[in-house]
This record gives C-alpha cells, structure tokens and sequence, in this order.
C-alpha cells in the first residue's frame, strides 16, 4: 500500500502545482485573506481563512478531498473566494493525513478547527463543507456530534447545515463502487472490519441533524453514496436538497470543484448559494 499512497501523492502534488499559478492569481477586492494560520498543536493543523468586508452571521468551515491520503486546502481556493465574495466567511484547512494518522486524528483536527473559527470569527453559526474524503469527514463528525458521541460536546449547538460535495457515508460497500484507486484510500484508513462502520456516517444517522445541501454527478463512480445518503436523510425527515448532475453532464465528474470554471461547478455553487439564503 505504501508505494500506491506515495503514487497517490506524487500525482495529487503534480496537480497542486500545475494549478498553483493561476489559483494564487484569483482575488477579490472584497475579501481578505489570512494564510497559514495555526488552529491546532500539530504540524498540518493550519488553515486560511477568506473574510468579507461584510460577513454574514454563518461562517463555512472547508475540508478538503483527496482520498484521507493526500492534497491540501490550497486547490480550493477558487470557489471559497467566491463564496466569501457572496458575504460568508471561510475557513480553509488542512488535517492531518492518513495512512500516518487515523480517522480519529482527523475527527480531533476538525473539532479543533470548529473551536478555532468561531472564537476567530465571534461567530455562533457553522456550515460544514466538504468534497469526497472531506465531505465524509464533515458528516462524520456532525453526524456524532449531534449523537454526544465526543467527550466534549458542546460544539453541537454551533453546526448548523451540512454542504457536501461527491462524498463517501457508508464504507461497508463503497468497495463496490470500483471507483478508481478505492482500495488504496480504504485501506488507509480501514485497519478491521468493524472501521467501516465505526467510520461511516451513515452509522450516526439521527434526527437532530441540521439542514444538508448534497451535489454530486451520475458519471461519477461514487454519486451512488451521494443518493443513498440523500434517501436516508429524508427517511429521518431532515432538511436536505441535492444537485445531481445526469450522465449527460460530463463535467460533473469526481472533483468538478477543482474545476471552479466548468458548468457543473458553476451550477453547484448557483444551488449552494440559493441553498444558504434559505437559513
């Protein structure tokens, strides 16, 4: 597994750096932006954060995708400013990675990073946002806050939507999926069986979970968590609505979001958007 992850990794770097130019010129003389600020004790535990001449009451706290093996916050840049252009601030960060780390040190980093943003921000309401790997970690962890699931649960009270991007909730079969490379990302992160479920949201499913806005596309191998994650949201009657994107459209594939000028992006962040004024 370890020359697979390394692989993963030299490609997800490839990538970061072809589009390192043209992200680092995206601005807004509207928002202010905050690098590399330090949430946590660890290393990684660093974040952006984009901020509004004029935030809104809710704030957006980012996690990024890339399989729990690799990439960073910095490939997202593009369609947070955008959303801190349309008034919300944003917090951008990085966790730490498996297979060095476990889904436990991730679920402690984001914990950590909710506290940091809202004594930051002086703000009391949080959206989790995230694509794949971050999109299950940002219903992971809401999933079991609202369950008091943590020693400490106070932070529950603050989380108040879900928006979530192309992502994995029930790790019992998404093998069956045969998405590309998914042996690899599961084992990071899956060491016994009973993993799958300890760290498949779908395990903490309740009905105290806030409003959730879910985008995905059928041409991607994993949009069939996406709709099955939907249909038991709104089993428990819970707030959801979802985007998702027909075969038809193809750039609707996994992780459109790095592809912030592609129709499926531009689409989503139109629904989100309408989805969030609705609070």
């Amino acid at each position: 597994m370890k020359d697979n992850v390394k692989n993963i990794r030299v490609r997800a770097k490839a990538i970061g750096k072809a589009y390192e130019k043209i992200i680092n010129n995206i601005s807004y003389d509207n928002v202010i932006e905050e690098n590399d600020l330090k949430y946590s004790r660890y290393d990684s535990n660093i974040l952006d954060v984009y901020k509004p001449n004029k935030a809104k009451k809710s704030i957006i706290l980012y996690i990024h995708g890339g399989g729990w093996i690799s990439l960073d916050k910095n490939l997202y840049k593009p369609i947070l400013l955008f959303l801190a252009n349309n008034g919300y601030m944003v917090f951008n960060i990085n966790y730490r990675l498996a297979p060095e780390h476990t889904v436990d040190d991730m679920e402690e980093d984001i914990l950590n990073a909710i506290s940091y943003a809202i004594n930051y921000s002086k703000r009391d309401k949080v959206y989790l946002m995230g694509d794949s790997a971050g999109a299950h970690l940002a219903s992971l962890v809401t999933n079991k806050l609202l369950l008091d699931k943590y020693k400490d649960n106070h932070l529950k009270k603050y989380i108040i939507g879900n928006l979530l991007f192309y992502g994995v909730f029930d790790l019992t079969n998404v093998r069956d999926t045969h998405f590309h490379d998914i042996d690899t990302y599961l084992s990071s992160i899956v060491k016994k069986d009973e993993d799958k479920i300890k760290y498949s949201p779908v395990t903490y499913i309740n009905k105290n979970i806030p409003r959730v806005f879910i985008s995905s596309g059928e041409v991607d191998k994993l949009n069939v968590e996406s709709k099955e994650y939907y249909n038991l949201l709104k089993k428990y009657d819970i707030e959801v609505e979802a985007l998702i994107f027909p075969k038809t459209t193809l750039s609707a594939h996994h992780s459109f979001l790095n592809y912030y000028t592609s129709y499926a992006c531009r689409e989503s962040m139109k629904a989100l958007l309408n989805f969030l004024n609705k609070e």
